[in-house]
């Protein structure tokens, strides 16, 4: 018995102090395009504690995916901070912060890019090719492709589609094997830009709730950036881009 309270003590440190870490700090961040003399893209403050949900929206051109790519580390700031997961991102090398996208960030696209030549278990599985550490947190009993089916099972993929061609399924199928795939390994951060966009009503408010319940089981953050404002109301935060500046 006292063993075990000692270890829940233990794991409600570690909860604590992961709810209370920054996943992403920007501060006095200046970024411009080479060829535009007019745009600039100012972030002021921006902090997101590991597990929020944040919701960032802003219309077309205002400059939500360049921010995205700034955090992941796709392009680097001229002038401020951008800490991801307490580390500088903009200090490390092109092949570093590479490394550290693979490692650490699951993505789901506007498109959602499934590799169409490649079934279900395939698609979700590539992250893992590029990350040895994704690839350990999703061994189940020594195996990826279990870990893969566990997850395409619990976003109500059925068994018989496993096998199946990304270019063979539904749009709707589609769209969780996305999440299966940004999932796969527990990448502290999921950005989602846009995924939506090009989804009904419908088919936009079921892809978001199982987003995020299946984000829940994992501890993730989510950053989730569209145009769409109706969408704030399932997440924990709402900002738009405009108020960053």
């Amino acid at each position: 018995m006292v063993c075990y309270k000692v270890t829940l003590f233990e794991n409600n440190l570690y909860q604590n102090k992961f709810k209370m870490m920054k996943t992403i700090e920007i501060s006095s961040l200046e970024f411009q395009w080479q060829y535009s003399d007019s745009w600039r893209l100012k972030v002021t403050d921006f902090k997101i504690q590991a597990g929020e949900n944040v919701f960032l929206y802003g219309p077309s051109g205002s400059g939500k995916t360049t921010l995205l790519d700034l955090i992941t580390g796709i392009h680097t700031q001229e002038n401020g901070s951008i800490k991801i997961l307490e580390k500088e991102i903009n200090r490390l090398s092109a092949k570093e912060r590479d490394q550290f996208r693979a490692d650490h960030i699951g993505f789901i696209f506007q498109q959602f890019n499934l590799l169409p030549y490649l079934n279900l278990i395939d698609n979700v599985l590539l992250p893992c090719y590029f990350s040895k550490s994704r690839q350990q947190k999703s061994m189940i009993d020594g195996s990826l492709k279990k870990a893969a089916q566990e997850l395409l099972s619990s976003l109500s993929i059925e068994e018989s589609l496993f096998g199946s061609l990304a270019s063979q399924i539904s749009v709707g199928q589609q769209q969780r094997v996305a999440i299966a795939r940004a999932l796969i390994g527990k990448p502290e951060i999921i950005i989602a830009d846009e995924p939506t966009s090009s989804l009904d009503k419908d088919s936009r408010d079921v892809f978001i709730k199982l987003l995020l319940k299946q984000v829940e089981k994992s501890n993730s953050t989510v950053v989730f950036v569209s145009h769409d404002t109706e969408l704030a109301k399932y997440f924990d935060k709402s900002i738009s881009i405009a108020e960053l500046q």
